[in-house]
């Protein structure tokens, strides 16, 4: 009877795929707003600071949320935090979607 051991980049290839995968999440959470911005202002009445506040949201979020990541992913483990902010993000990107006024749109 052989053992043959699995291949070494079997585990990284899905690791990388997983990163891009989340990576493509993040982008589409944050650049979907910027080329409809006039058809969102038309529809959900954001003033000119709302608009400029919609552009500075996701740096804040990715300063905040990137320097907790760290310490959270200590404390649950990398796969349950990984998880909780997949479910997070799609939860506020669906809130996002369904909103009709502007605090709920910037996530107020």
């Amino acid at each position: 009877m052989s053992s043959v051991a699995p291949a070494p980049w079997r585990g990284r290839l899905v690791v990388l795929l997983g990163i891009v995968l989340v990576g493509l999440n993040l982008r589409i959470a944050v650049a979907s707003v910027s080329p409809i911005v006039d058809i969102v202002r038309d529809d959900i009445d954001l003033s000119a600071a709302q608009l400029g506040l919609l552009g500075t949201i996701p740096v804040i979020s990715f300063a905040i949320f990137g320097s907790l990541a760290t310490p959270l992913a200590r404390r649950w483990g990398l796969e349950p935090t990984m998880i909780a902010a997949l479910v997070l993000s799609a939860f506020g990107e669906v809130a996002r979607a369904l909103s009709s006024s502007a605090p709920a749109f910037l996530g107020w």
